[in-house]
């Protein structure tokens, strides 16, 4: 059978699932044949694109899905992964992240995909989830609300409780309007997740920064520290790091009394480039 390109996210997997059925289809088709059909100079032209050593140009993908007898929405949906695969910046890759994701719900084709990339990209989500298993929760979407700061609307908040429920990571108590939470976590693919959990840094950072200008100092504690480290060093304290992140975490969850909900951002990241006489001691 075709594959169907409204299950894939990564063109080069398609392609190759693609290739694969048209061999069978047609057991005498060569490699060869099929990079002269892309209009690719060399004869391991697929073998090179599936395995990322070069990016398939949007010609060769129409070329190669007119060969397939694609349906025109399938050609563009071809075409548009490889955009998303191709695009340079985190901005390009979430607008045409969405666009993929628009197609998809266009088309009734259902998929959490969506979900899971909502969850990751709206920073509150995690902060409804937190506040609707609250001890004082009223069961009203407006409780939630007013908790929030900064403001969100009620209808985000629902919208919310709605993903969070899709993705199984609340469930209603027995007989109550309160819910309860999983130990389910998110998973997404990568595809997603880079793009998602890049613009869920980009705007808990900015949330950071307004805490700055809307927080008493005493309810809050920002640091900043600029240090000198060998590239071993920087290694041991990035462990460090992950070890407490995760030490923090089992801390927080055997708390049972939740009063507030807050965030807790920790930056590491080199601000000057390695001395080459060092860098390779490292590799």
């Amino acid at each position: 059978m075709k594959p169907d390109i409204i299950h894939y996210l990564d063109y080069r997997s398609y392609l190759n699932d693609l290739v694969t059925w048209l061999k069978k289809k047609s057991p005498e088709l060569s490699m060869r044949k099929i990079a002269e059909i892309a209009g690719a100079s060399s004869p391991n032209w697929v073998q090179q694109v599936v395995s990322r050593r070069i990016k398939a140009k949007p010609e060769a993908l129409r070329r190669i899905s007119q060969f397939s007898n694609l349906s025109h929405t399938d050609t563009e949906r071809f075409v548009l992964l490889a955009a998303f695969d191709h695009a340079k910046n985190l901005n390009e890759k979430d607008l045409l992240l969405r666009k993929i994701l628009r197609d998809r719900r266009r088309a009734k084709y259902y998929t959490l995909e969506n979900h899971q990339y909502q969850f990751f990209s709206s920073w509150f989500i995690p902060v409804v989830r937190e506040l609707c298993t609250h001890p004082q929760f009223d069961g009203t979407e407006e409780w939630i609300a007013s908790k929030i700061q900064p403001p969100v609307r009620k209808n985000s908040v629902k919208k919310a409780l709605q993903i969070l429920s899709d993705l199984n990571l609340i469930r209603k108590e027995k007989n109550s309007k309160r819910w309860e939470k999983t130990t389910n976590s998110v998973t997404t693919p990568s595809e997603i997740a880079s793009v998602a959990i890049k613009r869920y840094h980009k705007k808990v950072m900015k949330l950071g920064e307004e805490a700055l200008e809307t927080i008493p100092r005493d309810q809050r504690d920002f640091r900043s520290i600029t240090l000198g480290l060998s590239e071993k060093r920087y290694k041991e304290i990035k462990k460090r790091i992950e070890e407490f992140w995760y030490e923090l975490l089992e801390y927080a969850a055997n708390d049972n009394n939740t009063e507030r909900v807050f965030q807790y951002n920790t930056q590491l990241f080199p601000i000057s480039t390695l001395t080459k006489e060092n860098s390779s001691d490292y590799n």
